[in-house]
């Protein structure tokens, strides 16, 4: 019972509304590493993505500029082939390429670089294109109408040749242009990736600090409140157990206080080859107080001669405990028959001094059985030497006239 309360008043203690506090902010703080290196790992993703797009969008940009060289030298030889299977060849070439030099170009216009990806194209690039379009565009059809005419074959070289001059005027200004935007997309790319190394550096910080502030707000603390709580506990813990050794009435040792010291001390006694003592005391016609006082005026004359007792024991190792109902018993280390038969005589004459005028003057009396040995001997152990002072204190009691009887080492004993 006192161990439950004890347990459960240090549970109700405000440390443990600031234990759930400080797990609270354990928790946030989880979320908040958590989050952020959820959102670390998105730029990571991000920045992987942009530096795909973008190498895509470059190549595109520079597979248009090949690819218009490629046009306009295919176009140059049409210029010095006769008709036939080789002027074919070159103009199914320049179809060919035509229609990838299409489709790249719809691409970066559109902005699109990827299976699943966009290009951010900005208005700076955009711009570019714009002036690109007229070039590209008047390019295109010129082509297509220098393959229309060199596969009918009814164009004189020399149209073909003013076609071909018209596609090299403008090729020089979508060259230039075209490597412009190759330009801005690869230094755009550069400033994408440098954002976004800034931003996961960022986070990087971020996630150090969240760290640095669960340790020095929230596991400092923490640890600090769990030493206490530990103290506390085993002081707690300790207490229980004294308690739990303690006779709840009289205040004095229980038996269970008085069988560990015995075991402990008999076990040191056989060690040195000294003798310990027991005495063995029970209240006189206690029956006959309970019955005529009452109850608790029982109770109170048992409290009152464990108090007596205790205070007459000398030495520190002397132990007094509640043996059980009105018996106690005296547990004497380093002290022989002799010893322990003046101690049983002292407590007899000062428990015959006790007067008690709540019991009506009931006079307050006890026997004593007193038992000595010597634990190196072979032949006895300490439940024995318990025994023999509990027969002799029952031995004592039937005896109104001598209510003191000894056993020692030297033999049967003495009864006086």
């Amino acid at each position: 019972m006192e161990t439950s309360q004890t347990r459960d008043s240090i549970l109700q203690k405000p440390e443990e509304k600031a234990l759930r506090s400080l797990a609270l902010a354990y928790a946030l703080g989880l979320v908040a590493v958590a989050a952020l290196l959820i959102t670390a790992q998105v730029v990571v993703q991000s920045m992987l993505a942009s530096q795909e797009s973008d190498a895509a969008t470059i190549n595109i940009a520079g597979r248009q500029r090949m690819l218009s060289q490629r046009i306009a030298k295919n176009i140059l030889n049409l210029r010095i082939l006769p008709p036939g299977p080789a002027t074919e060849n070159v103009i199914f070439t320049i179809e060919g390429d035509l229609a990838k030099w299409r489709a790249a170009h719809r691409k970066l216009r559109s902005g699109f670089t990827g299976r699943e990806s966009t290009a951010r194209t900005s208005p700076a690039v955009q711009a570019r294109f714009d002036d690109l379009e007229r070039h590209f565009q008047l390019m295109v059809t010129t082509t297509e109408n220098i393959i229309r005419t060199s596969r009918a074959g009814d164009e004189p070289a020399s149209v073909i040749a003013t076609r071909d001059a018209i596609i090299a005027e403008h090729e020089s200004e979508f060259l230039k242009l075209m490597d412009g935007i190759v330009m801005a997309y690869e230094r755009e790319a550069r400033d994408r990736v440098h954002r976004l190394r800034q931003v996961e550096f960022g986070l990087t910080l971020a996630v150090i600090a969240v760290v640095s502030l669960q340790a020095l707000l929230v596991f400092r603390p923490l640890v600090r409140r769990m030493r206490t709580t530990i103290v506390e506990l085993a002081r707690s813990k300790q207490i229980a157990e004294d308690l739990s050794l303690e006779d709840e009435l009289t205040g004095i040792a229980n038996r269970r206080k008085f069988e560990q010291e015995l075991k402990r001390e008999w076990l040191r006694a056989a060690r040195n080859g000294s003798p310990v003592s027991v005495i063995m005391i029970d209240l006189d016609d206690f029956k006959g107080l309970n019955d005529s006082a009452g109850h608790d005026a029982g109770d109170q004359c048992l409290a009152l001669v464990g108090s007596l007792l205790a205070d007459e024991m000398r030495r520190a190792t002397d132990l007094v405990a509640r043996y059980g109902g009105d018996e106690f018993v005296v547990f004497l280390p380093d002290t022989d028959q002799k010893g322990a038969e003046a101690v049983a005589s002292r407590l007899q004459e000062k428990v015959d001094e006790l007067s008690i005028a709540t019991f009506d003057r009931w006079h307050v009396a006890i026997s004593t059985g007193v038992a000595a040995e010597n634990p190196n001997r072979s032949d006895v152990d300490y439940a024995h030497l318990i025994t023999e002072a509990d027969r002799r204190m029952l031995r004592a009691k039937t005896e109104r006239k001598h209510r003191s009887q000894f056993w020692g080492t030297a033999g049967a004993g003495s009864l006086r």
